[in-house]
């Protein structure tokens, strides 16, 4: 049954590593001696004593929402939930191919209804920013950010592809249609990142185009990530296809999991171990950087590299210590449950 495989799936893939990953964060942050951000790390253990359930059950994006324990594991929450319906479109592919996409066109059209809808009730601004509208920050994350029925519609898209492919008899494409199919895609991939600097979406001019923007601008997106992968199959996508089937995604691919679980961390662990406080700001961490490395001002080069050094440091680390997840938890369990079965 498929239903099974996915609570299967669930107990021996994704929940040991969340189980450990968890308790190491809790333990890490209780024991650090935390300097300018101490109140950051208290908080964050407070919350965890009281909605860490909430997390082992995936219901972390409905329930404790404000007091979220770990809080950047909503979408596995999201993931999950997405793929409990999975088998019900398995089903009808078996017993009515059409009663299927009908199902799949009438879920869509309905996650980009409600989607719109919470968008203009509440205003919402198209980026995660704080500007000085009330509550846009809360609101945004617990009524539209983390919720599945806002997200359906890419997993929807990526499940019929997903059969498209697994169904088809021959090629789909020619190379007339191929290259109009990537004139289209690149479009809507250009349009979807403009459209998300240009929308002016303040309080006073709030209008239906950020509300469109809104519920469409992550099926858009899904849908040219999917008409990538069609190509690629099909073997019209060029040294792109080439580049992105090349074995040398594999080994970041097996690490992703665990580098996902602990990446806040690392950066937490830099910010709350800095001596005096940071401050955000669009140009705060080339000035800072600037000033307190005593970088001269001529040395152009040096004063933007600043930044990107950070970000690669918080990368590389993330990335080894989701490396040494995953040798030492997350391999021996998989070597475990091969072993019983």
């Amino acid at each position: 049954m498929p239903t099974l495989g996915t609570f299967q799936r669930l107990f021996e893939r994704i929940l040991p590593l969340y189980m450990y990953t968890m308790c190491l964060l809790i333990g890490m942050y209780a024991l650090v001696p935390w300097k300018s951000l101490g109140e950051v790390p208290k908080s964050l253990l407070d919350k965890c004593r009281r909605s860490w359930w909430t997390n082992l059950l995936f219901i972390n994006n409905f329930v404790l929402i404000d007091q979220h324990c770990m809080g950047w594991t909503w979408y596995l929450a999201n993931d999950f939930q997405f793929h409990i319906t999975t088998p019900f479109f398995i089903l009808l592919l078996h017993r009515n191919r059409m009663l299927m996409f009908a199902l799949a066109g009438f879920l869509l059209m309905t996650c980009v209804i409600v989607t719109a809808f919470v968008s203009w009730f509440f205003k919402l601004p198209v980026g995660l920013h704080f500007d000085a509208r009330l509550l846009s920050y809360e609101v945004y994350n617990t009524q539209y950010y983390v919720k599945p029925y806002c997200r359906y519609g890419p997993f929807l898209i990526g499940i019929m592809l997903g059969i498209l492919l697994h169904h088809r008899k021959g090629p789909l494409l020619t190379k007339t249609s191929a290259l109009t199919g990537w004139l289209c895609c690149l479009t809507t991939m250009a349009a979807v990142v403009a459209l998300g600097y240009a929308l002016d979406d303040s309080v006073e001019s709030y209008s239906v185009a950020p509300v469109l923007y809104q519920a469409l601008h992550r099926i858009a997106w899904a849908a040219a990530i999917g008409w990538i992968i069609l190509v690629c199959e099909e073997r019209h996508a060029g040294f792109v296809g080439t580049f992105l089937s090349s074995k040398l995604w594999i080994p970041l691919a097996n690490i992703s999991y665990a580098c996902f679980l602990i990446h806040p961390a690392v950066i937490d662990m830099y910010s709350g171990l800095q001596e005096t406080l940071l401050h955000y700001t669009d140009i705060n961490m080339l000035g800072a950087s600037r000033v307190q490395s005593s970088i001269p001002v001529q040395s152009v080069r040096n004063f933007y590299v600043l930044p990107f050094y950070l970000f690669i440091g918080h990368t590389v680390l993330a990335h080894i210590i989701g490396f040494a997840l995953c040798i030492c938890i997350e391999n021996p369990l998989q070597a475990l449950r091969k072993y019983f079965r």
